[in-house]
């Protein structure tokens, strides 16, 4: 009885929020992106096996820094989906009480993008947990069909376009048509996943511990996806492996960008993949208009040039690839038809 005073009317969505492994994003209709932040939660334990949340985001960081050994963090994330309920719900709630987030409206009726392959258990937990941490209604879409709509492509068109998202979790390759996915393939080769084959390299062949953000440094400074490439040297200090003393070693951007050179290859073969399970004339769309590149892994030096070379079809980095799933959900938050084309 009187359902209908509790339904959901895309129109009311105010928020839109995109939980990434690495960061997260909220974005409002006017000012578009109001707060990137780490998804990252702060807690204590007060008795042994309780947790007390107390930070998120760049907060919980430089709690951790200030106070080592009393605060512990928790990425609460895990390749694109929550893998952690209580502390997701916890960091929404930070996030969402932030002065910059809160003082644009008092009730959040948020639009939240998931991955392609989430489950109906993740879908209704993620919706679950939005509502928890303060959300009134929740409006779920699929993580590709917003970066799409963020690098400017039409996403109602009948024409095929293909679009990779290099996350921090994941890497996904999607095939968009008439407001549909038409293919998504989810690798498990996001910026995560290069830092970690970084740091595996460089423990194997010079017994050098390096910390994920060390790796991240270099592999932004250094890192290209064609190893050979304005071949650079230089030093880097870690922790060694057998003494546990500082050391420092001499090594290259080839030598570097070696150790992650099997993810990109992943990534052509995804493509490869995805190919082949498109039709015909969606195979010819995606070969006129080439292949559309977001996310801050596409940033990898010469990344464009290596999947061009490898797949024979042009590859290019979309205007602005680190904003585009914020740009995205900035375009769905101020067009209701759209929004309503594409909820699950």
């Amino acid at each position: 009885m009187f359902s209908f005073l509790s339904s959901k009317d895309p129109s009311e969505a105010n928020l839109y929020i995109d939980l990434g492994t690495a960061h997260t994003l909220i974005v409002t209709k006017k000012e578009g992106l109001i707060l990137n932040e780490p998804s990252i939660i702060a807690y204590t334990q007060p008795k042994p096996g309780q947790q007390k949340p107390i930070a998120a985001g760049y907060e919980a960081l430089e709690l951790v820094k200030n106070s080592p050994g009393n605060i512990f963090i928790r990425y609460p994330l895990k390749e694109g989906v929550v893998a952690d309920i209580q502390n997701t719900e916890a960091m929404i709630r930070f996030f969402l009480n932030k002065p910059e987030v809160k003082k644009h409206l008092s009730s959040p009726k948020i639009i939240i993008s998931i991955p392609y392959d989430a489950t109906e258990v993740e879908r209704r937990g993620t919706e679950q947990i939005a509502k928890s941490a303060g959300a009134k209604h929740v409006f779920l879409v699929e993580e590709p069909l917003v970066a799409a709509l963020g690098a400017n492509l039409d996403v109602g068109s009948p024409e095929g376009r293909m679009i990779i998202d290099f996350g921090g979790g994941t890497t996904e390759i999607s095939i968009i048509a008439l407001n549909d996915i038409i293919f998504c393939q989810s690798l498990r080769a996001g910026g995560h996943r290069f830092n970690e084959a970084i740091i595996q390299g460089f423990k194997t062949k010079h017994n050098l511990v390096l910390s994920p953000g060390q790796a991240e440094q270099i592999k932004i400074k250094y890192g290209s996806a064609i190893p050979r490439s304005l071949i650079e040297t230089f030093d880097i200090e870690g922790r060694d492996l057998e003494t546990g003393k500082p050391k420092t070693i001499s090594s290259s951007s080839q030598e570097l960008s070696l150790t992650f050179d099997h993810l990109l290859t992943q990534v052509s073969q995804g493509i490869f993949q995805a190919i082949e399970n498109a039709p015909p004339e969606i195979v010819g769309d995606i070969m006129e208009h080439g292949i559309f590149l977001v996310g801050g892994g596409s940033l990898l030096k010469n990344l464009p040039q290596r999947l061009s070379n490898d797949v024979q079809i042009q590859v290019k980095i979309s205007q602005n690839p680190l904003t585009a799933i914020a740009d995205g959900g900035k375009a769905l938050l101020n067009n209701t038809q759209l929004l309503e084309n594409i909820l699950i």
